[in-house]
């Protein structure tokens, strides 16, 4: 039998890294990391309150992705940022953009901001989008602080930045269809003065 989830070891405000390097919880990584793993316990909820099965997996597929970006992130000095995760990862992006071409020819995007919501899960979609906007701004962080300590990690942030640009977008557009698909109204902000 495994022995307890709790070592103790945090208890003074450090946490290990994947190779056990000990850094402070409110390092620019971690920060992410902690970002990382609270947008995928959000998209956690959208496939929980989702009845769409097309949606189902293209949402587990972007939270499968996710835990490995943490992993690259939170890994060794002496990991491998390769060509293989490279191509990957452009893999990704091209299959993002290609769904969100696909969503919004089938839902045409509004020509007037929004206001998030409409049905549950669209509400859930911009919840997520608000938080993968929040872990860009914190990957911007952690690559203008971190230097060139990290090659390898530098190389990893970077490109998770494109990744979550584009999912910020993928997340966005899901939404709207997802209240296309249930029929529920999209409200328009009424673009009130600024007082």
């Amino acid at each position: 039998m495994a022995g307890p989830i709790y070592t103790r070891q945090g208890d003074t405000g450090q946490t290990a890294l994947g190779a056990g390097q000990r850094v402070p919880k409110d390092h620019p990584l971690v920060v992410v990391l902690g970002d990382l793993d609270e947008l995928n316990s959000h998209l956690g909820v959208v496939r929980a309150a989702n009845r769409l099965p097309q949606l189902d997996s293209a949402v587990e597929q972007v939270q499968q992705e996710l835990l490995c970006w943490g992993a690259w992130l939170a890994a060794s000095p002496r990991a491998v940022w390769n060509h293989a995760q490279q191509e990957q990862t452009h893999g990704w992006l091209l299959r993002l953009e290609e769904q969100i071409d696909r969503w919004s020819e089938e839902a045409p995007l509004p020509r007037q901001f929004i206001l998030p919501g409409g049905c549950t899960v669209a509400a859930l979609l911009d919840l997520s989008r608000s938080v993968a906007r929040r872990c860009e701004r914190h990957v911007v962080r952690a690559i203008t602080t971190a230097g060139a300590e990290d090659a390898q990690q530098h190389a990893v942030a970077t490109a998770l930045l494109r990744y979550l640009n584009r999912l910020s977008d993928w997340l966005f557009v899901a939404a709207r269809w997802v209240n296309r698909q249930e029929g529920a109204q999209e409200t328009p902000w009424d673009g009130l003065p600024l007082v």
